[in-house]
């Protein structure tokens, strides 16, 4: 009798874009007073991203699962990261100064993501 092999490890989830998470810093109400302009901004993209299509919609859902699924900002692509310091290179650099920060990027995305599938 054979024994039966285990079952496949599935493969690790793909890390989040550059772009999510400079959009996330953005609506992060710890982000720099003086970037209202930003942020106002940031809403408006997300709300674009949501209602826009089908595809937008699921793309930024999956980026916030990502987000959320990510423990630190080292388990990201240097592509990505690149992007992201690009983007915003205040919280990026707040975020290797401090990685703890990086949980409450996560448990926002985790926010935005319940509040976009409920709506």
């Amino acid at each position: 009798m054979t024994t039966p092999s285990p079952p496949p490890i599935p493969p690790a989830p793909h890390p989040p874009n550059g772009h999510s998470l400079a959009l996330l810093t953005a609506l992060s109400p710890t982000s720099a007073p003086s970037s209202h302009a930003r942020h106002t901004a940031a809403l408006s993209a997300r709300d674009a991203a949501l209602t826009s299509s089908h595809d937008s919609y699921g793309n930024l859902c999956s980026n916030f699962a990502r987000i959320l699924g990510t423990t630190s900002l080292s388990s990201l692509p240097p592509s990505e990261l690149t992007i992201f310091q690009n983007e915003d290179p205040t919280s990026c650099l707040q975020l290797h100064h401090d990685p703890t920060s990086y949980l409450q990027l996560r448990q926002m995305a985790g926010l935005l993501l319940k509040n976009s599938l409920v709506s």
